[in-house]
């Protein structure tokens, strides 16, 4: 038995626990959770770390295979100028080796699970050898209703090919805007036969609406101009977010991701219209693209289910969870740094499936832990210069 204690300890399921003592077998599972003060015999050889001690992090949205393009493409442009350089820029050298540093780096950082979108094969071997848990997004787009059976036939063939390796994976549209009528009803017609959970990327720029609403604005301009073609897709819808809930059926849960400009009324509209979504913040990935933060306020009013993401380095500069929470922090410095661990953790376990497992310091669990360094232990806050790492209870 390994008895960690910290200045503060941070379950999850419990309040935070002052001077916590954590006890983990050589495996990683947790035992026991030891408050100091309501124990009258504390456990001898405690190891005691200064900071805060939390579970594992859960990255709910991330682009492994893009990580070769860090510092590639320019900030703060828009959206649409990012599609473009991503477009122009996708492939490149040192793809595998990138992927595999970004793997490091996050399992390095204290992530335990991350919800990885991929549009190839190329990241199956990783994953296959990585410590972290990966449910894999295979992401299935076309702007063309024509094109929407092959599209399906080739993330199929894609999907096929993580299951094959006991990977988990399942299939997911890219957004509104690039997912069709046709490509949309495909989609829910699969999820109909299997249990299956689902993202998308969710009102990143204002112009997706003015798409939907009249076909107008930067996003439909920038997708006619790639193929004419897509002025035949109808369209009459309140917003993006109005034409996802009402194409997309079937699915299990649904992580909306970015959400840079949903209002509070769709926040309200969504939150009646479905009880199985979750809302993922990446807002390192907002300020990079769009240089405007998400209506966290609202989320949080509406009690909606939030999670965090980092995106991917073509829109970032870390791929840290607790780089992510520092963000939301310095802008929104009211939120509490144990809510914003439940974003972190236990809401992201539970969207992955994994909350019997991850997100929470329980008896049974093994969830990884993390130990954040530099912090307010007075008022149990993160600043710019706390970092986290993994903590490893099976020395070698």
């Amino acid at each position: 038995m390994h008895f960690i204690q910290a200045d503060v300890l941070f379950p999850v399921c419990i309040d935070p626990i002052r001077d916590g003592i954590l006890a983990v077998d050589s495996n990683g599972i947790i035992c026991d959770i030891i408050d100091p003060t309501t124990t009258y015999s504390l456990p001898e050889n405690i190891e005691k770390l200064k900071g805060f001690l939390c579970p594992g992090f859960v990255n709910t949205h991330c682009h492994l295979e893009l990580s070769h393009l860090k510092n590639q493409f320019d900030q703060k442009k828009g959206l649409i100028a990012f599609v473009d350089q991503m477009r122009q820029n996708r492939g490149g050298e040192n793809i595998l080796a990138a992927m595999k540093l970004a793997d490091e780096e996050m399992e390095l950082s204290g992530i335990v699970a991350v919800g990885d979108i991929s549009n190839n094969e190329f990241t199956i071997e990783l994953k296959k050898q990585s410590s972290i848990y990966y449910h894999t997004f295979v992401e299935i787009f076309d702007v063309v209703e024509e094109r929407s059976e092959k599209a399906m036939e080739n993330g199929v063939e894609v999907l096929n090919k993580f299951l094959s390796n006991n990977l988990i994976a399942s299939l997911t549209p890219h957004s509104p805007y690039t997912v069709t009528s046709k490509l949309m009803s495909a989609l829910s017609q699969h999820y109909s036969s299997r249990k299956t959970i689902a993202t998308i990327h969710n009102q990143e720029t204002s112009d997706e609406d003015k798409m939907f609403q009249n076909k107008s604005g930067e996003v439909y301009n920038f997708l006619l101009g790639l193929n004419p073609a897509f002025q035949k897709r109808e369209m009459n819808f309140k917003s993006s977010l109005f034409y996802t809930l009402n194409q997309l059926k079937n699915f299990e849960k649904l992580l909306l991701v970015h959400n840079t400009f949903t209002n509070h009324e769709q926040i309200v509209e969504a939150e009646n219209y479905s009880k199985n979504l979750y809302w993922c913040l990446c807002v390192n990935a907002n300020l990079y693209i769009e240089d405007k933060l998400p209506d966290v306020d609202s989320l949080m009013n509406e009690k909606c289910k939030i999670t965090i993401g980092t995106d991917s380095y073509a829109s970032n500069h870390s791929l840290s969870i607790l780089d992510e929470l520092k963000t939301i922090s310095l802008h929104y410095p009211k939120i509490s740094f144990n809510e914003m661990l439940k974003w972190a953790t236990i809401n992201g376990a539970e969207f992955l499936g994994q909350e019997s497992k991850l997100g929470s310091f329980q008896k049974g669990k093994k969830p990884g832990i993390v130990l954040i360094e530099n912090v307010g232990k007075n008022d149990n806050s993160i600043n710019k210069n706390s970092f986290s790492k993994i903590i490893r209870t099976n020395k070698k």
